[in-house]
């Protein structure tokens, strides 16, 4: 798996950073990308883990746009994360 990292740690907040490295640490990626563009999702990773916020949302846009599985960081560190349409657990609502 390859994870493209919206944010740097140093960029986030607390609750953000402790969240990130909590799900880093599950997700066990082979490869992790920090801060790429709108343009290099598609090509860069299966999964992108952002905290939301003004430019980003066009890097959020363009992760859904091209079926990336998403996870969304909110500042108080609350995470929401986004399956894919064609993934079969978006059409059960469990995640596998």
């Amino acid at each position: 798996m390859k994870v493209n990292i919206v944010k740097t740690l140093d960029a986030m907040n607390e609750a953000q950073r402790r969240t990130v490295q909590a799900l880093v640490t599950a997700l066990e990626p082979a490869e992790i990308h920090y801060g790429s563009s709108t343009a290099g999702i598609e090509h860069e990773s299966d999964t992108l883990i952002a905290c939301p916020a003004g430019r980003t949302q066009a890097t959020i846009r363009a992760a859904r746009a091209s079926g990336k599985f998403v996870y969304l960081c909110y500042p108080d560190g609350s995470l929401i994360i986004e399956y894919p349409a064609h993934d079969p657990a978006w059409r059960r609502g469990t995640p596998t």
